[in-house]
């Protein structure tokens, strides 16, 4: 029976429930004494029948309370209450780093080793206390909004493995993250198991996906490709990964331990005790220097590079600056349509292999929160709007990941110097972009992410390659799909409910501005915003009748036009604008204060 939101445990007020797995029930709690948040975890009743377990939870409980690392979610006290037994721990806010996978997929290289390396002083740290997490995989470990880490459960595998507790009614973790030594049941299992499930947690990241197939596969096939294969290479699925990475992952992952790297090796590369040859691999190192020292860690760190070596780097980025102020003269130059020259680089920029040199340090740049959705077959327009939203028709398309929020101005600034906005402030969404600059937006944040641009020629000829893997406009179709709420539509007029109030700003309540995303309810997906606010940028052209001829499998709009799709109402319109079929259009040059875009991309 789960404890009541606004019931006592002690000192601590229930808040909600977090979630259920196979240790127990976690719960946000408030301390009533100290004012803060914690995380209370109520271990089964399957693992506390044994007296003897609950004192080895005692004892190890006791050892974890002892760890103090930014990187590791403190454990505050462990107690019985009724016959059942609770650990109070740090309340870590963010998303786990599976959830991230799942939304964005592959996550770019130096931001990889930016969470790479955090783990890895974390587990250093542990290690050196003399405790082994035996369950590292990216359900335990969080991120906040900054990137830092934090692991969760330290300890814990350790007695349900001893007390051969690998099953608890459900699976203590997932059998793809084992170390061979763990899977053959060894008894000396050391710090090398993290190390291994670590590197599996590092494919991951780089690749998007798991090693092995978990929908297809057994545990059987897994656990004899855990001992008998090596992973396979993870630019298989995301080419963007350089060669000394991938001699990292190599090495964290050997099937042979006494050949694997150790903790210290490890902490030994990111910190300059061995040579680390790329620069994208120093930048992520120096990143996470930064990261330890703005927590307050003691780090012994020497980032400093030989003379040499600082030469060649201030060489690069001398190059690397010299190329984007050529590509921004050159785009004020070539680009024909004078009406949105201020964004547009180089329309759309062709040769973005040379803007991929512009150095990371050069903006502030967050990722884009995305969410997944899959695909599947919905019934597109509406047979009681306008024109050309009839016929409603039968519509298939394949699975994409979309903007959580529309593109925001802090967004914006991460990509191009200047605000175009006529409404202000950082989480407000990017307007008054013509659908060229929305491209160019795409383009080079795709450069930006080692990703394979989508856009390219100019002008009425700019084309998409639909088989690349960066960021792009969505088509009508998938704004639409999405918007209704894919495979957890509930038949709403509006994105998320037939209140348009509660999900969009539109003339009647925005009081004639826009306002920060993400303050009005999502819809089934959890998107927000894709009723009013901001009309969105799509990348179909518009034609009246393209309804009646539109191709019944991932629909791209017509091959030419006069204007271009934009969707989903804004501050400026009524409701009737605002309904998730309405097919607003406009001049792919116009500037309006009143639209803005989001943005998609596909797994490659």
């Amino acid at each position: 029976m789960h404890l009541a939101a606004g019931s006592f445990l002690r000192d601590y007020k229930i808040e909600k429930l977090l979630g259920k797995g196979g240790m127990g029930t976690v719960y946000l709690a408030k301390d009533s004494f100290l004012d803060r948040y914690v995380a209370i975890k109520e271990l089964s009743p399957l693992l506390t029948a044994d007296a003897g377990l609950v004192e080895r939870f005692r004892n190890e409980a006791r050892m974890q309370a002892k760890l103090n690392h930014a990187g590791i979610v403190s454990l505050h006290s462990f107690f019985e209450q009724n016959g059942r037994y609770y650990m109070v721990m740090e309340y870590a806010s963010g998303r786990t780093l599976k959830d991230i996978i799942r939304q964005t997929g592959p996550i770019p290289e130096a931001r990889a080793l930016k969470i790479l390396k955090q783990a890895v002083s974390a587990l250093e740290y542990a290690h050196e206390m003399g405790i082994v997490h035996r369950d590292i995989k990216p359900s335990n470990i969080i991120l906040d909004d900054n990137d830092r880490v934090k692991i969760l459960d330290f300890g814990i595998a350790r007695i349900m493995g001893e007390r051969g507790l690998t099953q608890t009614g459900q699976q203590l973790g997932t059998v793809a993250y084992m170390s061979p030594e763990q899977v053959q049941a060894e008894k000396d299992i050391d710090g090398k198991t993290d190390i291994y499930s670590l590197g599996v947690t590092f494919f991951e990241m780089l690749s998007g996906r798991m090693p092995y197939d978990l929908n297809t596969e057994s545990d059987f096939m897994v656990m004899n490709k855990i001992v008998h294969d090596t992973l396979p290479d993870p630019r298989n699925y995301y080419p963007h990964i350089s060669d000394e990475t991938i001699r990292l992952l190599e090495k964290m992952t050997q099937k042979d331990r006494h050949k694997r790297a150790d903790i210290a090796e490890l902490g030994s590369f990111f910190n300059g005790g061995v040579h680390i040859s790329t620069p994208m691999m120093q930048e992520a190192a120096n990143a996470s220097n930064d990261v330890g020292k703005n927590k307050g860690e003691i780090s012994n760190i020497d980032s400093t590079e030989p003379p040499a070596k600082k030469n060649n780097k201030e060489v690069k980025i001398f190059i690397a600056i010299l190329v984007t102020v050529i590509m921004i003269i050159l785009f004020f130059f070539l680009i024909p349509n004078k009406q949105h020259q201020r964004y547009s680089y180089n329309n759309y920029i062709d040769e973005v292999e040379e803007i991929d040199e512009m150095p990371e340090e050069a903006v502030d740049y967050s990722p884009i929160d995305l969410i997944f959705v899959e695909g599947g077959t919905f019934w597109m327009g509406s047979n009681d709007g306008w024109a050309d939203e009839r016929p409603m028709h039968e519509v298939t398309v394949s699975s994409f990941l979309i903007g959580r929020y529309e593109i925001r101005q802090k967004d914006w600034l991460g990509i191009f110097d200047s605000n175009p906005s006529t409404f202000k402030g950082d989480n407000l969404p990017v307007e008054s972009v013509s659908w060229y600059d929305a491209v160019a937006f795409c383009n080079l944040l795709s450069a930006r992410e080692g990703l394979t641009p989508c856009y390219g020629g100019s002008g009425v000829n700019t084309y998409c390659n639909w088989d690349a893997d960066g960021y792009r406009l969505p088509t009508e179709a998938e704004w639409e799909y999405a918007a209704l709420g894919g495979k957890k539509a509930r038949g709403y007029q509006y994105a998320g409910s037939n209140t348009i109030g509660s999900v969009a700003w539109y003339d009647d309540n925005s009081d004639e501005k826009t306002h920060a995303v993400g303050q009005i309810y999502s819809n089934e997906l959890g998107i927000s915003d894709m009723s009013g606010n901001v009309s969105e940028w799509c990348w179909d052209w518009h034609d009246e009748s393209y309804y009646s001829s539109s191709p019944a499998k991932d629909p791209r709009g017509p091959a030419k036009g006069e204007t271009r799709i934009m969707r989903g109402g804004s501050w400026y319109n009524d409701s009737d604008i605002c309904r998730t079929t309405y097919r607003g259009v406009g001049k792919a040059d116009g500037l309006f204060t009143n639209v803005g875009f989001r943005i998609v991309r596909v797994l490659r």
